[in-house]
């Protein structure tokens, strides 16, 4: 083992890119797995104890045990909120051998908490949509008249949908739009079993292609050091899912407002701040944070950066090596596109190839970053479509 260890948690589409990232950077890593890894000449530190979920102190125990056998601290890389919030309650215990990939606790606390971050944000006299805390069917009355039907029902932490118990109930769906009174009791006592905490919000009517990220990296005092602006081509479930295609795109005016509000937050590390543009008055508005990598974090690589290194510099202290990695960017690319390779297809499967629901107009000419496809490894895909088929 290495004196200088990097830990990636678990195994997801995300992982696979920060995989890539890796391997770009030449850097030495394990993944933590209960079985084999899904990249080919990909090490793993073999948990069999369980995961961050299901098992958070033998996992804790387990990564102390490895960090007592460096030379060096560590580095560790969560690759979505289950993981974040795992690591943000062991903090002080596993940052005596690791550094780790995540935000300050300071804002850690606004963001993760969607409910929390919606107050933040209006406190900051930042647009987003209006949000309501539901935390029993009761507040129904007051509730139909702060929030006009349809509006959408959330979960007020990600990872409280993310689990193999959410699939079975709400499937991959990110929020559920609801029409009326009747829906939202039907629907609430479906998903309280998941969370008695729940989020109404108002449904923002979106200029056409009006959905964007910001993306980037802010310094530890939480500057911007860094960043680009994507914006999604298609999205499942439409109109409220995650991307299919999304791609590149100079924006000043979504460069500006996310650039902003990382920096009201003071938000550091990576970060993907969505943002809406809305129909009636072409207004900015925030609807989410990640504070890690996010699905499409490939695009950075494409432009110039590799984030997952940049992190690792700055979060290891060495600031030249960061600074020399950001002085390399070029300037005004061509838009690269992204593209969610195995929900991409089962997309055009569903949709007979039709020409104008799949898009194809917009990939011509363009780069192109696939999410799993690899000609050098084709594991991830395969895993990625075999969980697919069978889900």
């Amino acid at each position: 083992m290495p004196s200088r260890l990097v830990v990636i948690l678990g195994i997801n589409p995300t992982c696979f890119g920060v995989i890539q990232n890796l391997k770009e950077a030449k850097l030495e890593f394990f993944l933590i797995s209960s079985g084999q890894s899904r990249f080919s000449n990909v090490r793993v530190l073999p948990f069999e104890a369980g995961s961050d979920e299901d098992d958070p102190e033998n996992l804790t125990e387990f990564l102390l045990r490895v960090g007592r056998g460096l030379n060096e601290k560590g580095f560790i890389i969560p690759t979505n909120e289950a993981e974040i919030l795992f690591l943000s309650s062991k903090r002080d215990h596993l940052s005596q051998y690791f550094e780790i990939s995540i935000a300050k606790e300071e804002a850690l606390r606004k963001i993760v908490d969607k409910y929390t971050l919606y107050k933040e944000l209006v406190r900051l006299s930042v647009n987003t949509p209006r949000t309501v805390l539901l935390e029993s069917i009761e507040p129904v009355e007051i509730t139909k008249r702060e929030i006009k039907y349809p509006c959408l029902l959330k979960p007020v932490f990600s990872r409280d949908w993310k689990t193999a118990k959410a699939y079975g109930i709400v499937g991959d769906q990110k929020a559920i739009v609801l029409r009326d009174e009747l829906e939202l009791k039907a629907c609430y006592e479906t998903v309280e079993v998941l969370s008695s905490r729940i989020l109404l919000q108002e449904i923002v009517d979106v200029t056409q292609n009006g959905t964007y990220s910001f993306c980037g990296y802010a310094d530890y005092s939480g500057k911007v050091v860094w960043g680009f602006v994507t914006q999604k081509i298609l999205q499942y479930p439409e109109k409220f899912g995650t991307a299919l295609l999304c791609q590149t795109k100079n924006d000043p005016e979504i460069y500006e407002f996310g650039k902003r509000v990382i920096e009201k937050l003071a938000v550091d590390g990576i970060f993907e701040v969505e943002i809406l543009r809305s129909r009636d008055n072409h207004s900015l508005q925030v609807i989410e944070i990640n504070t890690r990598h996010w699905l499409q974090h490939r695009l950075s690589t494409r432009l110039g950066v590799n984030i997952t290194l940049l992190d690792y510099y700055y979060r290891m202290g060495n600031r030249i090596e960061a600074e020399r990695l950001l002085s390399g960017v070029e300037k005004n690319r061509k838009p690269v596109i992204w593209i969610d390779d195995v929900g991409y297809l089962f997309h055009c499967i569903k949709n007979g190839f039709r020409l104008q629901r799949c898009r194809f107009a917009a990939l011509a000419g363009k780069t192109l970053e696939l999410s799993t496809w690899s000609v050098t490894d084709w594991r991830p895909f395969y895993w990625t479509l075999k969980r697919k088929v069978l889900s």
